[in-house]
């Protein structure tokens, strides 16, 4: 049986992980997006909050992403995996604004934590990495 998406207020590490990616600048707003409606048409209707319908249709500035889940979710990563994060995208976009540290840092991070890759890979499997 497949396990039920964390979505909600005390178990949000799924909805946590992706807005993570998108504040972090992985991933572009319909990348995001896109990731809402693979949940929504994947689980059960019961299972799916009703904001995800909501962030399906949302076009304004990524911050406002948090108005509509209705309160902060938490990907519950570590600093190393965060870092790792960073790595994903110096390599997706070669040039990342406002990272805390350096693209050397984000790509050591990245090789020494694959198990964070390997989560973005499943979570956006629809975005084509060439790493």
């Amino acid at each position: 049986m497949e396990r039920k998406p964390k979505l909600v207020l005390n178990n949000s590490e799924d909805i946590g992980f992706a807005t993570d990616c998108l504040l972090m600048g992985l991933i572009s707003l319909n990348e995001f997006k896109e990731w809402v409606c693979k949940i929504i048409n994947k689980y059960n209707i019961e299972d799916v909050p009703e904001y995800l319908y909501d962030l399906a249709d949302y076009n304004e500035d990524v911050v406002g992403v948090y108005n509509i889940i209705g309160f902060s979710p938490n990907s519950n990563l570590k600093e190393e995996d965060e870092h790792a994060l960073y790595g994903i995208a110096v390599k997706r976009f070669g040039v990342v604004f406002d990272m805390p540290i350096s693209s050397k840092k984000a790509l050591v991070a990245l090789k020494k934590n694959p198990q964070v890759l390997v989560r973005f890979k499943r979570e956006f499997s629809f975005i084509n990495l060439d790493f």
